[in-house]
Formats: structure tokens, C-alpha cells, sequence
């Protein structure tokens, strides 16, 4: 039966094109786009089968098409930056890499594109920075596919989940390395360490009402957890809760009179 919804094109798209059946695939994609001209990911995969296929300014038009019903897409922006330098345009393509790379700062085809852009415009100093910092990219990301490779081989491995974690985490890919440690986590409930890295995750993301609840409960489950009494106060002092954070440091220091950290930490807390 017809099914007026953009997904199931979309699914159909990427399907012919992994059977290399390319015209097929535009088709499906165009028709996402014909139900819901709203609908992100279909401009993207055109535009990339497009680019693909070496048609550049047509890949362009069908990105800042989608761009302009999604300006908040990043993968967008930098598929118009990307297109933008195989145009030969660095100019026009400096202020989407730009975005995309400060948005992504994990990202390394972004920063490598805009040194090559910065580079172009004869910025040679900062051309040589960004490409810099693009290679430091590169390398971290070659750890995560290496380390993604031995999620695929062993899936029932929650430290090799928790490992991909903390690659993600350190790369500055939040989201993605919540859902890892969320499986970790599933394949083993128990293991405190899982459950302290989703509280600090939380924690780095901002939300200290999650990483409160997670630090609480560790503690329920263990409580002379250092590190989660010393994180536990941070959290608290961040929030304002300057009497709840001299509670948790004090702890700390019951647990370990010479702890150092805990000690500066209460030193700067201010008398209520």
C-alpha cells in the first residue's frame, strides 16, 4: 500500500543506493523530499548521492535547498561547505566549516576542510593550526573506529562498550558516548564504574538533577565511593547548595582525612 510518509522512502533510498542501483535511489529520495519538504536527512543523502556521482552543483543546490527548510542541520552546513570547496569557492565554503567545526569540535573532515579553505585564502598561519588540530582529530577517530570494530566482534562486552565510551567522551562526542555507556550499563547493572561514568557524563552535559540521582544511587549501592562523595559535592556546588556540598566533601575526608582535592574544595566554599 502507499505510504505518504517521507521514512519509508528515505528507507528505499538508501537501500537501491546500496545495491548501486543509483537512478532508483534519487527517485525515492526526491519523493521524500515531494511528501515532506521538511525532512532533512532525504536533501542530505541526495545531496551526497549527487556528490557522489560528480554532479557538485546540483548536490549544492539540493543542500542549500534543505538548509534553508533545516538552517539548524549541521550535517547540512557541512555538506554545502564541502560541496563549496570541490566548486572551488574556499570563500563562500569558509563560513559553514567554520560553524560546523565549532559545533563539531570532534569532527575531523570539517576542521581538515577548513584549514584547506584557510589555506586557500593565503591564511597560512591559520591554515597550519587548523590542520593541526584536523590531524589530532584524525588519529582520535582512527581509535574510535578501531575501537568500534571491537564493539561489532563483540557485542555482549560491556567494557568493550564502556571503552568506546570513553573514546566518544574524550572526543567530545556526548550524545553518542551516552548511548554506549548506556549499554555497558545493560550488560552489566552492577558495575558501579558504568554507572559513576553516566553520572559525570551528565554532569559534563549539564544536567545536574541526572547526575545527582545516578551519584545517589552509586552511593545507596556503595557508600564509601570517594570519588562519587568528592563529584556528588561539585554537583551540589554548582547547583547552590553550598551546605549539601560541605556535607558531601566532609564525607570524603572521613573516608580519607588527607584527601587533597576535598580539602581545596571546602577551603574555597563559603560560610553560610
Amino acid at each position: 500500500a502507499y505510504n505518504p510518509a517521507p521514512i519509508p522512502w528515505h528507507g528505499m533510498g538508501r537501500a537501491y543506493r546500496e545495491l548501486g542501483v543509483m537512478d532508483s535511489a534519487q527517485y525515492a529520495y526526491e519523493r521524500s523530499i515531494a511528501v515532506d519538504s521538511t525532512y532533512a536527512a532525504a536533501y542530505l543523502n541526495l545531496a551526497i548521492l549527487l556528490q557522489d556521482e560528480g554532479a557538485f552543483s546540483e548536490a549544492l543546490d539540493v543542500a542549500r535547498r534543505g538548509a534553508r527548510v533545516r538552517p539548524d542541520d549541521i550535517e547540512l552546513q557541512y555538506q554545502i561547505g564541502a560541496l563549496l570547496m570541490q566548486l572551488g569557492r574556499p570563500e563562500q565554503a569558509l563560513q559553514y566549516l567554520a560553524t560546523v567545526a565549532t559545533e563539531w569540535s570532534w569532527h575531523y573532515p570539517s576542521r581538515y576542510n577548513l584549514g584547506q579553505a584557510l589555506a586557500r585564502l593565503g591564511r597560512g598561519d591559520e591554515a597550519q593550526a587548523v590542520l593541526k588540530q584536523a590531524e589530532a582529530l584524525r588519529a582520535a577517530q582512527a581509535k574510535i573506529e578501531s575501537m568500534e570494530m571491537v564493539v561489532q566482534a563483540r557485542p555482549g562486552d560491556p567494557l568493550a562498550h564502556a571503552g568506546l565510551a570513553s573514546l566518544l567522551r574524550r572526543a567530545g562526542r556526548y550524545d553518542d558516548a551516552m548511548r554506549a555507556y548506556q549499554v555497558a550499563y545493560s550488560l552489566d547493572p552492577a558495575n558501579l564504574e558504568f554507572q559513576n561514568n553516566i553520572a559525570n557524563l551528565h554532569l559534563i552535559r549539564g544536567d545536574t538533577t541526572a547526575s545527582i540521582q545516578w551519584y545517589r544511587n552509586i552511593l545507596q549501592q556503595d557508600p564509601e565511593f570517594i570519588d562519587v562523595w568528592l563529584n556528588l559535592g561539585v554537583v551540589y556546588a554548582i547547583s547552590g547548595h553550598a551546605r549539601e556540598a560541605r556535607e558531601a566533601w566532609e564525607m570524603v575526608l572521613q573516608l580519607d582525612p588527607g584527601h587533597a582535592a576535598a580539602k581545596q574544595y571546602l577551603a574555597r566554599l563559603p560560610r553560610s
